[in-house]
């Protein structure tokens, strides 16, 4: 695959370690469709190099966490501000002040966090590498600019008639770019609200910072999920690592681990499934904005079911992969801005 254009993928590489970017320009160097022009060894590097005069064109950066100078925050925060720009965090996340700093860039404008990969020789190699290759394909497809509020509701399936029955759960599924979106929706809904369950694409090693930042930017008592635990309302839960989130037919908490739904562990269409499966009409689904389809099958159950489902509208998406597949499924009731969501709820 080439850009829109039929060229290479354009990369830029920014580590700090010549070890890690040699690691990574190799497992680019044998994909036809992607070109890497250039390196940096810090992030003030990378912002120079993508926004001076004359600058070579990047369509996708892979970018370090934690480097001197200039962290993957502030470059990352440097460069959405001057020159957007497709930014893949790549990082061994080791602590808790490096899984601070990729939320943060997430929160600037990258769109996720991949793991570093790990030696050739090991047996995961060509897998993880297929992955990684994956996401810079979507990534560079990726819509960078700023959100939009209108919302056309006419992409999505017709709105049942009648008065929905009062919501008693909500789920909402997220991957690139979308933990910007999930904090501006969570933000907006009232401190009444029922139990949200939450399944966002994340790298592993972000689970705890990713709970306190919700907390902290929110103010929702955020928890990861335990099971059998009853639902609380105004509170958010988190999917512990690698294990599904949902519910089970007592209304608690289900924690699972059952294979990957659509390659996601958690999933989901795992959590939409079975909210259909316990609340049917009380339940509300919501799918922001992500690569891929995880979550589509599950809003199609739950809206089988009678329940709600509300997808980010085209125009606000960075990438529109996930909510349009549940448009084509048609397993959507609206497609919405996210700052509209909170008062088509309510």
């Amino acid at each position: 695959m080439t850009d829109a254009t039929g060229s290479p993928i354009r990369v830029l590489i920014v580590n700090d370690s010549p070890t890690s970017r040699l690691a990574l320009r190799l497992a680019l160097a044998s994909e036809p469709s992607m070109r890497v022009v250039g390196e940096a060894a810090t992030g003030a590097e990378a912002v120079a190099f993508v926004t001076r005069d004359g600058a070579q064109e990047v369509d996708v950066i892979l970018m370090d966490v934690v480097m001197p100078e200039l962290d993957g925050y502030g470059a990352t925060r440097a460069i959405m501000q001057v020159k957007p720009t497709a930014i893949l965090l790549v990082s061994a996340v080791v602590s808790p002040r490096d899984a601070d700093v990729a939320l943060e860039a997430l929160r600037a404008g990258a769109l996720a966090v991949v793991e570093l990969l790990p030696a050739p020789h090991e047996a995961s190699f060509e897998v993880r590498r297929q992955g990684l290759l994956a996401l810079v394909r979507s990534a560079a497809k990726a819509r960078l600019r700023r959100l939009g509020t209108a919302a056309s509701p006419a992409t999505a399936a017709p709105a049942r008639p009648g008065k929905k029955p009062p919501y008693e759960v909500c789920g909402i599924v997220a991957s690139a770019g979308g933990p910007p979106v999930l904090i501006d929706v969570l933000s907006r809904v009232p401190p009444t609200f029922p139990p949200i369950l939450v399944v966002q694409h994340l790298g592993r090693g972000f689970l705890e910072s990713f709970a306190r930042w919700i907390h902290s930017t929110t103010g929702k008592t955020t928890e990861i999920a335990q099971a059998g635990v009853p639902l609380a309302r105004d509170t958010v839960y988190l999917p512990q690592e690698n294990l599904h989130l949902g519910v089970d037919e007592r209304r608690r908490i289900l924690t699972s681990s059952a294979p990957p739904v659509d390659g996601f562990r958690p999933s989901g269409t795992f959590l939409l499934r079975s909210l259909a499966a316990a609340y049917g009409p009380a339940a509300l689904g919501i799918i922001l904005t992500g690569m891929g389809r995880d979550g589509a099958s599950g809003a199609s159950l739950l809206r089988a079911a009678g329940g709600t489902v509300l997808v980010q509208h085209e125009e606000d998406c960075v990438v529109f992969g996930m909510p349009r597949a549940a448009l084509e499924l048609g397993a959507a009731d609206e497609a919405l801005a996210p700052i509209a969501m909170a008062p088509w709820i309510r």
